[in-house]
C-alpha cells in the first residue's frame, strides 16, 4: 500500500443564526458532572407554594437565601450562577453586590409545609 492520496478534509456548512453571535465554549459547558445517586423527588400531598421553589433549580429549597435583587434562591445553586455571571437570574440585570443573606423566615415556613404535606 503506497501513500493515501491528497484530499481536502471534508467540510460541513452550518448556518449561524443571525440573532447569536458564536460563543466559544467553556471547559465547563463540555464537560457534565452527574452525581452517581440522586435524590428522589419529593411527593406532597398538595400542590407545593410557588415561592417554595428555587427559580434557578425548580426544586423545593432546603437552604434558601435572598441575594440583592431581592428574590429567594437555594443557596447552593445561586452561588454556581454567580461563578459564572454577575446577574439576576430573574431580571438578568447586573448585580453589583454578590452578597446572599439567609431567609429563616422562609426556611421555617418550607419545613413546615414539608413535614405536614410530605407522603411518606
Amino acid at each position: 500500500a503506497g501513500p493515501l492520496p491528497d484530499k481536502s478534509p471534508l467540510t460541513v456548512d452550518t448556518p449561524v443564526e443571525p440573532s447569536a453571535p458564536p460563543r466559544p465554549l467553556s471547559a465547563a459547558s463540555q464537560v457534565r458532572v452527574v452525581s452517581p445517586v440522586s435524590e428522589p423527588e419529593q411527593e406532597f400531598n398538595t400542590e407545593v407554594p410557588f415561592e417554595f421553589l428555587c427559580p434557578i433549580t425548580n426544586k423545593i429549597m432546603n437552604d434558601p437565601v435572598t441575594a440583592a435583587d431581592t428574590y429567594n434562591y437555594e443557596r447552593k445553586a445561586i452561588r454556581r450562577w454567580f461563578r459564572r455571571k454577575r446577574t439576576s437570574p430573574m431580571t438578568n440585570e447586573e448585580l453589583s453586590d454578590l452578597t446572599v443573606r439567609a431567609n429563616d423566615a422562609l426556611r421555617n415556613r418550607i419545613e413546615t409545609f414539608v413535614r405536614e404535606h410530605s407522603e411518606v
